[in-house]
């Protein structure tokens, strides 16, 4: 729920941001955004790090065919928000939200999903 919370939050005054002209209200929007967005993406690493024990005690009870795609097609989590520079309202690169690097070979759960113990 709170993530929830958050993102609308966040959202509903990115928009309203965009239809004002106010230097004063615009900075102090900013800083609501950022504390929006930070609190956001809080919430979201604790639902990734959930989802990913729901994973681990799923497959602990026996449930390892389609593990991972069951459940994040159940639990999807969305993007990390950015955060905005205070002066320029321009995105802050942050580490955290660059792409990841895709990988070169498969994973020991490619291999489970694709040939497995009951395919």
């Amino acid at each position: 729920r709170s993530i929830h919370t958050h993102w609308t939050k966040y959202h509903t005054l990115l928009l309203s941001n965009d239809n004002e002209d106010n230097d004063n209200e615009t900075t102090s929007n900013v800083h609501v955004l950022n504390e929006c967005a930070k609190l956001y993406n809080f919430h979201r690493e604790r639902a990734k790090k959930a989802r990913w024990e729901l994973l681990v005690h799923r497959q602990a009870v026996g449930f390892v065919v389609d593990n991972h795609r069951v459940v994040h097609g159940l639990f999807p989590i969305g993007d990390a928000l950015p955060i905005l520079d205070t002066e320029s309202s321009k995105i802050v690169p942050d580490q955290q939200q660059c792409a990841p690097k895709p990988q070169r070979f498969g994973s020991q759960l490619d291999w489970w999903q694709q040939i497995g113990r009951w395919k």
